[in-house]
């Protein structure tokens, strides 16, 4: 019985050794199978299973693997090995695109490593996650590291977190493939970043706003965070959420887009106009004035006041006339183009008591306003209107100041004939020779009062040859008086309607006092005393030409006696 069971046992082994002998022949590569069928005892006394397969304990049944017939059969590789047996039936991966035949042609069992290939040179791009970019720089060791050692199959690639910390702390999408909408695998930030604030974000960024470095608005939790650390989601998309508000809450609920935009949010960047929205338009010269001159803070360094603001000349300007116009109202002198000079509305003749005319229209305002002694301003009010109160009398008040106009016009100040008439505004009518006297002739000066009415206040000379008084070589000589002196009026003997009277217009008013024949007296006398001149330069002897047609007499000795010197 014994003899047969062995006999019939080494049958079975002979076949075996055929069949496996065969295979080998058909799998070069089988090298372990191929000592198998060299040595027979391999079959009975097996090297121990490989590293991956040594602790499990249902691999310890020769029959998990192994079948009598033939090799290892990869269904029971695969039964094992569920995510090849996916790849394989799905034709991806590297197992399912460049992989046939049978796996322990690959990955023989009872030696140290079923795994036996060169990871240099392995083609990532064959596997199922096709190493790009940075992915590219890293190590083997940096993925396909586990706690059970080195490992190929079972490493998660579809989500980012798998490998990568989350460095927005689940704040945004979560998933693997939701880090692809911003990131790719160049760099991961910088350039290469694929976010896009308008396209990707519920607040696009626009003018001022794409200027803005990240972290001006997502700030890091801390100094050296990186940017990923920031907050993204439920930022405040108002203004005043990044903003402080410049206006300290005067605008209240005020949208902030009604006056400004997000192209510079101040200067001509400001949809404000003051015509539009303020209560005081801005014309004229206000229209030119910068904002902080009418819009300050209370004290330096406080937040311009916008509302609250008087809008009454006095709560800018300083009264430049210190109040002499009381309550008046601005604006009926003044207009907005410039306040002062031809914008000025002021009339003279139409709110002055003082109507401006001639002359005084060319007279500068300062002229006749100026500030009263310790005052800063002119004077308006108060001011005399009398031709005193700003004229110093020329006349040094020997005429009535009362009223000027009398005499004079404000043309140009001079005396007007339509005004002034010396017959009926004087006590001397000027008749006949009297009318073309020039005025300096009777009138030294502007001091016309008290001026003489006799001859004698204007023909001082002629009066005092007639006393006998006479000038003779710039000296003062006495002769006998005239016998017309104090007894004959100027105006019996001088006609003072008549110009360049001669010694014969005097010969009927000799006769009319003297008998007839005198009627040619006063031309024998002159006659007589030209005679004895006659051919001299002497000024004594001309004196005595002169004196002769009122003192005769005393003319002739004083002649005689200067000839007798000769």
């Amino acid at each position: 019985m014994n003899r047969t069971v062995l006999v019939l046992l080494a049958a079975v082994l002979a076949v075996l050794g055929a069949l496996l002998y065969r295979w080998c022949a058909l799998a070069p590569a089988a090298e372990p199978v191929r000592r198998l069928a060299h040595d027979p005892r391999l079959v009975v006394e097996p090297a121990p299973l490989t590293a991956a397969h040594r602790n499990e304990a249902e691999l310890q049944d020769c029959n998990a693997c192994h079948v009598l017939t033939a090799a290892v059969p990869s269904a029971k590789c695969l039964a094992c090995h569920e995510e090849i047996a996916e790849r394989l039936s799905a034709a991806s991966g590297h197992h399912g695109r460049d992989l046939t035949g049978e796996c322990v042609a690959c990955h023989p069992d009872h030696v140290e490593s079923i795994v036996d290939f060169e990871r240099e040179t392995f083609n990532h791009l064959r596997a199922l996650f096709p190493l790009r970019g940075a992915h590219a720089q890293l190590q083997c060791e940096e993925c396909h590291t586990g706690a059970a050692g080195f490992r190929y199959i079972g490493i998660a690639y579809g989500d980012c977190g798998v490998c990568h910390d989350d460095p927005h702390r689940g704040e945004l999408s979560a998933g693997g493939s939701a880090c692809a909408t911003c990131h790719d695998e160049e760099e991961w930030g910088g350039r290469h970043l694929s976010f896009d604030h308008d396209r990707d974000s519920r607040y696009p960024l626009l003018e001022a706003h794409a200027a803005l470095d990240c972290e001006a608005c997502h700030e890091p939790p801390g100094p050296g965070k990186p940017l990923g650390a920031a907050r993204f989601k439920e930022i405040g998309m108002e203004c005043a959420a990044c903003h402080e508000d410049p206006h300290a809450g005067q605008f209240g609920a005020t949208p902030c887009e009604q006056c400004h935009t997000e192209a510079g949010f101040t200067g001509r960047d400001v949809l404000f106009r003051h015509e539009d929205f303020a209560p005081f338009s801005l014309e004229g010269a206000h229209a030119e004035i910068a904002c902080d001159a009418c819009h300050r803070g209370q004290a330096a360094g406080e937040v311009p006041l916008y509302r609250g603001l008087l809008h009454e000349c006095a709560a800018c300007h300083e009264d430049p006339h210190g109040g002499q116009f009381g309550a008046d109202d601005c604006a009926s002198c003044h207009n907005l183009a410039s306040f002062t000079g031809r914008d000025v509305l002021f009339r003279h003749e139409d709110f002055a008591p003082f109507p401006l005319t001639g002359a005084h229209l060319a007279t500068p305002c300062a002229d006749c306003h100026a500030p009263r002694e310790g005052a800063a301003f002119a004077s308006f009010r108060g001011v005399p209107r009398d031709c005193a109160g700003c004229h110093e009398d020329p006349h040094q008040g020997s005429l009535s100041q009362e009223d000027c106009a009398a005499c004079h016009v404000t043309a140009d100040w001079s005396v007007s004939g339509e005004r002034f008439s010396h017959d009926r505004d004087t006590n001397f009518p000027l008749d006949g020779l009297h009318r073309v006297v020039d005025c300096v002739a009777c009138h030294a000066s502007l001091v016309y009062c008290p001026a003489p009415r006799d001859c004698a206040g204007c023909h001082a000379a002629e009066a005092e040859c007639l006393q006998g008084r006479v000038r003779v070589g710039g000296e003062v000589e006495t002769w006998p008086p005239s016998p017309h002196a104090g007894r004959v009026a100027c105006e019996e003997c001088h006609d003072t309607s008549a110009p360049h009277q001669s010694p014969a217009s005097y010969a009927a008013r000799c006769a009319a006092c003297h008998s007839p024949r005198y009627a040619s007296l006063h031309l024998a006398q002159l006659t007589l005393l030209q005679g004895l001149a006659s051919g001299t330069k002497d000024e004594k002897m001309r004196a005595c030409l002169w004196a002769g047609g009122h003192n005769f007499a005393g003319a002739e000795a004083r002649a005689r006696a200067l000839l007798e010197k000769r």
